[in-house]
């Protein structure tokens, strides 16, 4: 069992404490050439699609990322089945050396000049821990409605009562687009993504690891 930390924007992390969001999508990095053989083995019409979802990992060979074997693979940096990530959200230490966290109403909400960037947040003060269930490797526009409800995204009314409804997959490309349009990697580009399923479970890594059976994970061996 790998023990990692994985970030998250505030409404993503919002989400998953509102129990909407079991399901996040991460950009493969670097992203497979166009006409790799991932490319070649994905999709209904693919001579043997599954080669895609072996846990998404592949295996750099003549430049080139290449489905391979359990000796040569090359694993998701967010994990695989069975691994814990703890959250690392928006925080601060507030008075009396308390730790605080973002909270807001709203779809967005912007952070306060004196929140840090969820990336510093130190293991010690994550109040989240996700159990990795699936792993996969997919393009982002292939995500369905289901998918993005369970990327803790719903329908909307863009613009008002008189606006036109947005669906949860058009407004999951608007989440999408305001964390990767900038790096290249928006919904336009359809990137290929890590798909990750997960059980969430509202406590700190390490108090999971002290009993991990009253939380329902598999001691590490």
């Amino acid at each position: 069992m790998n023990v990692l930390p994985i970030p998250f924007v505030f409404r993503s992390a919002a989400a998953i404490h509102d129990g909407r969001k079991i399901q996040t999508r991460r950009p493969v990095k670097p992203q497979p050439p166009k006409g790799s053989a991932l490319h070649r083995h994905y999709g209904d019409d693919a001579p043997r699609p599954e080669l895609a979802h072996t846990f998404g990992w592949f295996v750099p060979e003549a430049g080139d990322l290449w489905p391979c074997n359990d000796e040569d693979r090359i694993a998701c940096p967010f994990g695989q089945p069975g691994d814990l990530l703890w959250v690392q959200e928006p925080w601060r230490i507030d008075d009396f050396d308390d730790v605080a966290y973002e909270t807001g109403d709203g779809w967005i909400r912007y952070p306060e000049p004196e929140w840090q960037d969820p990336k510093t947040m130190p293991r010690w003060a994550s109040r989240l821990t996700l159990v990795v269930e699936e792993v996969r490797v997919e393009r982002v526009q292939d995500i369905s409605e289901v998918g993005a409800k369970a990327e803790g995204v719903d329908s909307w009314m863009a613009g008002g009562q008189q606006g036109a409804m947005c669906t949860p997959v058009e407004n999951f490309s608007i989440c999408l687009d305001s964390i990767y349009l900038g790096k290249g990697l928006g919904w336009d580009a359809n990137p290929w993504v890590w798909t990750i399923l997960f059980r969430p479970i509202f406590a700190n890594v390490d108090q999971v690891l002290k009993d991990p059976a009253a939380y329902g994970v598999e001691a590490a061996a």
